[in-house]
């Protein structure tokens, strides 16, 4: 979830506004929520969705049987000869399929409320195409055309099956649903407490209030947002963290015809380790770093960095009883880098324009703040880590990174860190 992948292009309902704050600056969330909270899907026809949910359930023995839900009729994605194109459901099937049959589970069994996370598996579909012909190149095998969205951006609903179950009893479900050419801003981002804090609200829908958001293009009407401002930040919303899951996805990189499963067994092992006192994290060998990129072009909306917060001078919202997500009175904009910097680190040191500080939650685990103009993050920052922390003696490695990637402004390709190190390796230990 560290990927900076914030507006999908082309989908519907959650913008999930510059994702990694969600990981860095409330990564209490994935202390306290625990298996009890989870909903496994399942493609039915699919053994690779299977075996990856039972293997999951390896590493963590208390997840009950009722908490896994097998789907029927769907096309399996992650066999040995599934193609792209079985990647791709209609809105039809997704209903059917997928958010209809999950919504009657969660009533029959009283648990609607009780679960918090659905996780989906290899061999799920998980691009649902739009509902236009006219627009069936938003999603396509192999693809999509984001020239499409950007041109039709108000009319546009395809989507990852993901983004929908995040919003799962406001989607054509009751009550004033929400319109699938639509938004609904993440009501969670710009909150620091618990996820589980916050009291569950669904599936009781209430009406949604909508506004129409400032274009980001010229000529080109945007989405309607939920709320009662125009842009991308919104006042007003309805749709507070209670009324939302939490979605994430059990898949991994795979060549065409092999499984996914070697992908999600390793990630599933290095979670364990890093999570064990015996083979885990060492704060004196790791790092955390947020390589920003502060010279944006003018007038360039993907460099923004767009909060709901109160005003310029509040860091992140504590949760007070309130059910409702922490409104802005107008359109705010901080800088998310900066302000996750500040809310991981204390007592820092600058270097020009480089910050270091140390993480209060995890002794001894230092930060870096890159925010110097045209100059990516590498490993020469090590050299000067050294000076703030002596003690450290260790190589270190990266153990949390965010950047803007081929968005920033030194020129950088979209495999920089695989293959831009000295040796045409990683740009630097992970």
């Amino acid at each position: 979830m560290a990927k900076r992948g914030g507006r999908k292009k082309g989908g519907h309902a959650f913008c999930l506004l510059f994702l990694f704050l969600f990981v860095f600056c409330s990564a209490v969330v994935c202390a306290d929520l625990g298996p009890s909270d989870v909903l496994i899907l399942v493609n039915s026809q699919s053994n690779t969705s299977r075996y990856i949910a039972k293997m999951y359930r390896w590493y963590y023995l208390s997840i009950q049987d009722w908490q896994v839900l097998e789907l029927q009729g769907l096309a399996d994605c992650s066999g040995p000869n599934s193609t792209a194109a079985d990647e791709i459901l209609t809105r039809e099937q997704y209903n059917n399929l997928i958010a209809g049959p999950l919504r009657s589970y969660l009533l029959a069994n009283g648990i609607e409320k009780q679960i918090k996370v659905i996780i989906t598996t290899a061999g799920l579909p998980y691009r649902i195409e739009d509902t236009k012909p006219n627009f069936a190149d938003v999603v396509y095998p192999g693809g999509s055309n984001w020239s499409i969205v950007m041109n039709a951006e108000c009319q546009v609903n395809a989507a990852s099956v993901e983004s929908e179950l995040t919003c799962l009893w406001y989607l054509e479900s009751g009550g004033n649903p929400c319109p699938i050419e639509n938004r609904i801003v993440n009501p969670y981002q710009g909150c620091r407490s618990r996820f589980d804090l916050f009291e569950r609200q669904m599936p009781y829908a209430e009406d949604l209030i909508w506004s129409f958001a400032i274009s980001r293009k010229p000529g080109v009407d945007s989405p309607y947002m939920e709320g009662t401002a125009y842009g991308y930040g919104t006042v007003h919303r309805r749709f507070g963290p209670g009324r939302m899951y939490l979605v994430c996805r059990l898949d991994g990189p795979k060549n065409q015809g092999q499984s996914a499963i070697f992908a999600v067994r390793a990630m599933l092992e290095r979670a364990k380790r890093a999570g064990s006192p015996q083979c885990g994290v060492n704060p004196k060998q790791a790092v955390v770093i947020l390589d920003d990129a502060p010279k944006a072009p003018s007038g360039d909306i993907d460099y923004n960095r767009v909060f709901n917060l109160h005003d310029s001078s509040v860091n992140f919202w504590e949760y007070q009883g309130a059910p409702w997500p922490p409104d802005a009175y107008g359109n705010c904009v901080k800088n998310d880098y900066v302000e996750a910097f500040n809310s991981l680190s204390v007592g820092y040191f600058a270097q020009g324009a480089l910050y270091f500080g140390s993480s209060p939650d995890m002794k001894d685990l230092p930060v870096i703040l890159d925010y110097r103009e045209r100059t990516c993050t590498s490993a020469a920052v090590f050299e000067t880590l050294y000076a703030y922390f002596p003690d450290r003696t260790e190589p270190q490695g990266v153990i949390g990174f965010s950047c803007f990637g081929m968005n920033g402004d030194e020129g950088r390709t979209k495999t920089y860190l695989l293959n831009g190190g000295a040796d045409g390796g990683c740009f630097f230990p992970f």
